[in-house]
């Protein structure tokens, strides 16, 4: 249980970054982000697998001959909704109305997960309290940050939240199938579920970048690329390391040893983080009903995995 929440939280100090580069990356449009980002996640469970072998003499590819139909089919599923299509949404909706709006907005994940992914022993009831701790950070951070953007046309806002919603509705769903497969599916460890995952997301983002490219006749719009290509490359990198492989590592590990509604709850952390990464970004505190939105949301995560102690 503890190694667990721990891999957890680590998650989320990992995931909390996803946040944060979009607002780096500002001048370069979504789609390209995400096609390098995942491309070069794709490059590195590649060398995974091919590691993975070196060490058991196992072939490279017999991680993937091992997956069924059924498995492949939610292979597929997985990586279209919890990569491609909500971190699409993710990155338009941070350059529409920030870091802190669309986390929080995604720290609704855990509110999701236990009303649909929920342990058939886990009573609701006993869960709503520290629900409503989660619920009331998220009022009170929303509340403070749609009051904060005078700068943002109301279009601008409209469409920012629509993209985090569509964001968190993808990433619930991946949330709760993704714990439910690893449970379900034992003769993959974390590590090469993990592996398999981002090779087959590097596979799709190589051909939807291949396919764009040849439908524009091999040019790029100047709109999507207008800023520092070292810097492109350098922020992708880093997504592509430390988000998608270790965080993916970490969440597929907790994700084995927790129950699917708690596992869910972890997303929490990842809200925490991203907030925090944005402040450091923005060099300011945050606000009072910033930091009570933190406070609550935090306790309630804590009360919750007091409460599964007991399953």
């Amino acid at each position: 249980m503890k190694r667990g929440v721990a891999a957890g939280v680590l998650s989320g100090v990992f995931w909390g970054i996803v946040f944060l580069i979009p607002a780096v990356l500002h001048e370069f449009s979504p789609f390209i982000i995400v096609v390098i980002r995942y491309s070069f996640y794709g490059i590195l469970c590649f060398g995974a697998i091919f590691f993975v072998r070196s060490l058991s003499g196992r072939k490279a590819y017999a991680q993937f001959s091992n997956l069924d139909g059924k498995q492949r089919l939610v292979m597929v599923k997985l990586v279209f909704f919890g990569n491609i299509f909500y971190y699409l949404a993710v990155t338009g909706a941070v350059q529409l109305i920030g870091i802190a709006a669309v986390s929080l907005i995604e720290g609704l994940v855990p509110v999701m997960a236990v009303l649909f992914g929920r342990s058939p022993g886990v009573s609701l009831k006993r869960l709503s309290y520290p629900l409503i701790l989660i619920i009331l950070g998220l009022i009170a951070i929303n509340t403070d940050l749609f009051t904060a953007l005078p700068d943002k046309t109301l279009a601008d806002k409209a469409i920012g939240v629509l993209l985090a919603f569509l964001a968190l509705f993808s990433w619930s769903y991946y949330a709760i199938v993704n714990a439910r497969s690893l449970q379900l599916y034992s003769n993959f460890t974390p590590s090469e579920w993990s592996s398999l995952f981002g090779a087959v997301t590097g596979i799709f983002a190589a051909i939807i970048g291949a396919a764009a490219f040849l439908l524009l006749g091999g040019n790029i719009p100047s709109k999507f690329i207008q800023g520092d290509l070292s810097l492109l490359l350098t922020m992708t990198a880093v997504l592509a390391i430390f988000p998608s492989f270790m965080g993916t590592i970490c969440w597929n590990a907790a994700s084995k040893k927790l129950p699917v509604s708690l596992s869910g709850q972890m997303i929490v952390f990842e809200t925490i983080f991203a907030l925090i990464y944005g402040f450091i970004y923005y060099a300011r505190f945050p606000r009072l009903l910033e930091t009570a939105a933190i406070v609550l949301m935090a306790a309630g995560v804590v009360w919750s995995i007091r409460l599964h102690r007991r399953y």
